[in-house]
């Protein structure tokens, strides 16, 4: 306006904020120390063997921990973070494209740029300290109308990161209770928590 622009519009570019309404979130209290049970439990029970899961952790150290952790118990994935040979980065992001291994472990520096269509879903190993970040996170799946799950496995400290998404999202919260029962029945009849028209398990 200060320049002598004239008839100018303003236009809001607010689609950094909106998370598609086929994504169905699940939150899964855990302490701290039982994270890691947490996320076997996820990948054994809930999460089906065909399907492309991205595994976001904080730092490189936790992409190789998680990595040899899994392997232990026989579940194969591979990883990349920013400090890896840029060939071996290609490989392993071939090698989940061609969904050879189907589970990709990333920190948010390494999932830049990278186009992996088709996938199912997003794990959030440690929840995401910004709600820009964590939006940046879930839309990887749910594209092109396509249905996506989200699962956020979330501790007494992760909390306050939870209420600074409600913020940014302008919605409400409602909890609801579960018992073991209804938890084991989740993936084929889902008990949720609504966050306005997010579901959260």
């Amino acid at each position: 306006m200060k320049l002598g622009i004239k008839e100018y519009k303003l236009i809001a570019l607010d689609e950094e904020s909106k998370i598609p309404e086929t994504l169905k979130f699940h939150m899964i209290c855990s302490r701290n120390d039982e994270k890691l049970y947490a996320l076997l439990v996820l990948l054994n029970n809930i999460i089906r063997k065909d399907e492309l899961t991205l595994l976001f952790t904080p730092t490189k150290f936790h992409c190789e921990y998680l990595y040899e952790f899994l392997k232990l118990f026989e579940i194969q994935s591979i990883y990349i973070h920013g400090n890896m040979d840029q060939d071996l980065r290609t490989m392993n992001i071939d090698k989940f494209r061609r969904r050879k291994v189907k589970i990709l472990i990333v920190t948010d520096l390494a999932a830049r740029g990278l186009d992996i269509p088709l996938l199912d879903n997003v794990i959030n190993f440690n929840f995401p300290d910004r709600p820009k970040l964590f939006i940046h996170r879930v839309g990887r799946t749910g594209r092109a109308g396509r249905d996506g799950r989200v699962f956020s496995i979330v501790s007494a400290e992760d909390i306050p990161y939870f209420y600074d998404l409600k913020v940014i999202l302008g919605r409400e919260i409602y909890f609801k209770c579960e018992n073991k029962e209804q938890l084991k029945k989740s993936r084929e009849n889902p008990k949720i928590v609504y966050i306005n028209n997010i579901k959260i398990t």
